[in-house]
């Protein structure tokens, strides 16, 4: 009989883990481009699942870049979810990936606001009644590096240590939301001439590696915790992960 129940165990463990899966993806180029990390990511799941990827080139976590609100994330995301609720019954993940954008050079001085904009959007796709039945994994994933200045268009000089010092923060608003985490910065960090095309943006090499580093999450679902956190469980905006003497990071 035990050896009975550990083979359904394991049958369904497989069942679970093999199984299409519906994903929303909110990303920047780097998801956008045609050979990015979310095309990468698709082709090393044999295109089994079904995928609704909002990333758009320039894309933010909660500001106006380029003075365009459609690259505000935190001003579309009741549209993306509304859009995922028109054509899917559930989600399965919602993958994350933004913040090389939010540290360019014209955000220098609301470097402050980024955690705490990353906070928000997260507790609106909790709050999302779309995403209170059937609670979906919320996938935070790191921004790749950035090259030193010499490598960068000006837009970008100071990127490299605006994002070091926002960096540890995903992992902080991970573990207090219960989200899944995901660092792809360190594992491409160690090369990353060879891994991106101008600094910035990954090159087909570096989308690969991404996507690998996305993927053993999703093949290993007991990573993070999936347990949908109440009104009493948040610290909500009055907590700031970041003190306002590091707006000038």
């Amino acid at each position: 009989m035990r050896i009975l129940y550990i083979l359904f165990f394991f049958s369904v463990y497989q069942y679970d883990v093999d199984k299409p899966l519906n994903i929303m993806i909110i990303g920047d180029s780097n998801g956008a481009s045609e050979k990015g990390w979310v095309y990468q990511l698709d082709k090393l799941r044999h295109g089994t699942d079904h995928l609704i990827n909002y990333s758009i080139g320039g894309n933010t976590i909660g500001f106006d870049n380029l003075g365009r609100d459609t690259l505000n994330t935190l001003k579309n995301i009741n549209g993306y979810i509304k859009n995922a609720e028109d054509s899917l019954q559930y989600l399965d993940k919602i993958l994350i990936c933004l913040g090389t954008n939010d540290c360019k050079a014209v955000f220098d001085t609301l470097q402050s606001e980024v955690p705490l904009n990353l906070e928000k959007l997260i507790l609106i796709i909790r709050d999302h009644p779309f995403c209170s039945d059937i609670i979906p994994d919320i996938v935070l994933i790191t921004p790749p590096p950035v090259a030193v200045d010499s490598l960068l268009l000006p837009k970008y000089f100071g990127g490299k240590k605006r994002l070091e010092k926002l960096l540890p923060h995903y992992r902080i608003i991970a573990d207090k939301y219960g989200c899944l985490y995901v660092d792809i910065y360190h594992p491409l960090s160690g090369d990353f001439t060879s891994y991106t095309v101008d600094g910035i943006h990954l090159n087909e090499a570096g989308s690969i590696r991404a996507a690998e580093i996305i993927n053993e999450m999703i093949m290993n679902p007991s990573q993070g915790n999936n347990k949908k956190i109440t009104d009493a469980g948040y610290k909500r905006m009055n907590d700031p992960v970041l003190k306002n003497d590091d707006a000038s990071l």
